[in-house]
């Protein structure tokens, strides 16, 4: 009997021991640029995942992302954050990505949109809205490449037509 329960809860662990593929990792990668239709994460958190402060070329909302290295969010932190963004008193945003946030089908925080009260708001829309599964390829990129640190094949991958880029940053090998 013992037995039978030890195999029944390894039956329920296994999809989430389940690593992405390299296919899904390159899909968030390529959701996490600018450039191609992406939704411009590298914007605020920079190409490399460390963080950068930008001006205000687009919005007098002060912006920038912190650093992704190190991270200790799980991946439901990460992909309610990337879905719903977040708003703080200080003006820092962190768009939404998901069109359906902050509503009864989609809520955030446990929140919807009507349950906001000031000085809160609900955060502004990302450059693109992302689906359920491209919010996730973006989270297991984020996990598996910025997280623990970005690495030199990685890199590459990031600058295809110029590996040399990444020639002089401090990478993991």
């Amino acid at each position: 009997m013992k037995f039978v329960a030890i195999l029944f809860g390894l039956l329920f662990a296994l999809p989430a021991l389940a690593q992405p593929t390299e296919a899904t990792l390159e899909a968030g990668m390529r959701l996490y640029k600018t450039a191609d239709g992406g939704a411009n994460c590298e914007h605020c958190h920079y190409w490399s995942g460390r963080g950068w402060q930008h001006n205000q070329l687009y919005s007098t909302v002060p912006a920038g992302g912190p650093s992704l290295e190190g991270s200790k969010m799980t991946r439901e932190q990460m992909i309610e954050m990337v879905s719903c963004g977040r708003f703080n008193t200080d003006g820092f945003i962190m768009p939404m990505y998901r069109g359906e946030a902050w509503s009864k089908e989609h809520l955030c925080w446990g929140q919807t949109a009507a349950d906001i009260k000031p000085p809160f708001a609900k955060p502004l829309w990302g450059m693109r809205m992302l689906n359920a599964a491209e919010v996730e390829a973006v989270v297991d990129y984020i996990q598996a490449v910025y997280v623990p640190g970005m690495t030199l094949g990685w890199c590459r991958k990031y600058f295809p037509t110029s590996p040399k880029a990444c020639d002089n940053m401090s990478l993991r090998p």
